[in-house]
């Protein structure tokens, strides 16, 4: 055969075991003759062929190892720690140990260990768990878990940074939990942010602070404090210990065992301990023990101004003239008035 050039060989498409490769010493002085079958021999230790007896991970074994010879073992693979599951039920370790994802082609698990989980029987999924102990997400979509806590349904939660007792749950979505210990969210659109034993169960609720405080009345806030609890809509507490508001549209700003009864809406009290309001626009400024107030009633215990001095005329028309308004307090000498003219 004349001498031919490379590119002017023929090609072959197809191949055998048999087939013959040319190859060159190291030192380029001796060419030579090799079969495929023989080159690729020693190839291997790169890639082995699993059949769900053994993972494709050196050294590592699937948990359920041999139950199903059409499942292909993908775990520890991704270095991120991240798993897509195809088929439903089925159960990977990530990372360390104990960590399962289930039933949804779409949930995700980052970094996960210990007793972590996903097992979403929602047919949209789409959930996440990231850097988690004793962390999980049991059902629902669309949810975020980083840290530990559990997430037990809904859609569009978020929980961060709080210890393995915290929990959302309940039916609805869009609940969030940032840190604290034991705290929980059911309402729909609730949040809790910090504290330990804080719930927050109403819909559009939340909880800031503090410790066993609850807010169970619908778009109700507890700020802080202990032991402070809501059941009616629409209120606020700001803090202090053992306050309560069962009323509609209303506040304890602080103070100790305060209370807004069922049947005094649009009412407030700022401070002071044990007031009790029961009647519709009433207020208490501070003080103690106040009950028994009436409708569109305000109680200022002890009021108190601190420039008398500069206040003092001989009636209406000096106090007018010294820029006192209609409706203002000023004292003739001590003895309180009102300007009415």
């Amino acid at each position: 055969m004349a001498n031919r050039t490379i590119p002017q060989l023929p090609e072959q498409t197809g191949k055998t075991d048999n087939d013959l490769l040319a190859i060159v010493d190291s030192g380029e002085t001796v060419t030579s003759k090799i079969k495929v079958s023989t080159l690729l021999s020693g190839v291997g230790g790169a890639f082995q062929v699993g059949d769900a007896t053994d993972s494709i991970v050196p050294s590592y074994s699937p948990t359920s190892r041999g139950a199903d010879t059409g499942t292909t073992y993908v775990d520890k693979l991704n270095l991120e720690g991240e798993v897509f599951t195809s088929n439903a039920n089925e159960t990977f370790n990530l990372v360390q140990s104990n960590t399962t994802i289930t039933d949804n082609p779409y949930n995700r698990a980052f970094a996960g260990h210990a007793n972590s989980k996903i097992s979403s029987t929602d047919a949209t999924g789409a959930n996440m768990l990231m850097g988690t102990l004793q962390g999980q997400i049991t059902s629902g979509s669309y949810n975020v878990l980083l840290g530990m806590g559990s997430i037990g349904g809904g859609i569009g939660n978020f929980m961060a940074g709080t210890e393995f007792t915290s929990q959302i749950s309940g039916s609805g979505g869009y609940k969030t939990l940032i840190g604290g210990v034991a705290n929980l969210v059911s309402g729909n659109q609730g949040a809790v942010i910090g504290g330990n034993n804080n719930e927050a169960t109403g819909s559009q609720s939340g909880v800031f602070a503090g410790r066993i405080n609850v807010a169970s009345g619908i778009e109700s806030v507890v700020a802080g404090g202990n032991r402070n609890e809501i059941t009616g809509g629409y209120n606020f507490i700001g803090g202090g210990a053992a306050n309560e508001i069962q009323g509609q549209i209303s506040a304890i700003i602080g103070g100790n065992i305060n209370n807004i009864g069922s049947s005094g809406g649009f009412s407030a009290i700022v401070g002071g301990a044990s007031n009790n309001l029961n009647h519709n626009y009433s207020v208490v400024l501070g003080g103690q023990s106040q009950s028994t107030l009436q409708q569109n009633e305000v109680v200022v215990p002890k009021l108190r101004t601190t420039e008398y001095a500069s206040l003092n005329f001989s009636g209406d028309t000096a106090a007018a003239a010294a820029g006192i308004q209609l409706g203002e307090f000023y004292h003739d000498n001590g003895a309180v008035r009102i300007r009415i003219s």
